[in-house]
């Protein structure tokens, strides 16, 4: 994994982390790197949301498809970026978005609950850190996500068709 840390330490959850720490706080946080094929799915939309992503090479579409099949991009994530970090921190039980590779991709798996709670060793201080910035992340994420699943579900022309016209 330490031919990734170039990219992992560009992460906003790793930075400023020296290589000696962060390899013990990857093997405390039970991480582990998993490759994707183009068009195979990471993360399926109605999976338990326990997971956090790191693009380490490649990249990957946030998608919600509604309700007639229409396939909304949320997002598109290029190496060094977190996914899944503001439904699995934020309590959400299941994934409300898919999360597919555009690209062949390798991807760095995180387990939120690890990140949570801390392993007895010297990194307590370290995951309380990563703890917050998790946590500020995904509520940002999951207030922006929400208001776009409302603008998805609500486009501003239906408003306009609604109201009196006096």
């Amino acid at each position: 994994m330490r031919e990734y840390f170039p990219v992992i330490k560009k992460s906003a959850l790793f930075q400023g982390i020296s290589e000696d720490d962060l390899d013990g706080m990857l093997i405390c946080l039970g991480a582990r790197t998993a490759s994707y094929s183009k068009n195979q799915p990471i993360f399926w939309e109605g999976e338990p949301a326990n997971l956090i992503g790191v693009v380490l090479t490649g990249k990957v579409q946030i998608a919600k498809d509604d309700f007639f099949g229409n396939r909304n991009i949320i997002s598109m994530m290029e190496p060094s970026q977190l996914f899944g970090e503001a439904f699995a921190c934020a309590g959400i039980e299941k994934l409300p978005v898919t999360a597919t590779a555009v690209t062949d991709s390798e991807i760095l798996l995180l387990d939120c609950r690890r990140v949570i709670t801390t392993c007895g060793n010297s990194c307590a201080f370290i995951a309380q850190e990563l703890f917050y910035v998790l946590f500020s992340f995904a509520v940002t994420d999951f207030l922006q996500q929400k208001c776009f699943f409302i603008h998805a579900a609500f486009p501003l022309h239906v408003f306009f068709h609604i109201l009196p016209s006096d």
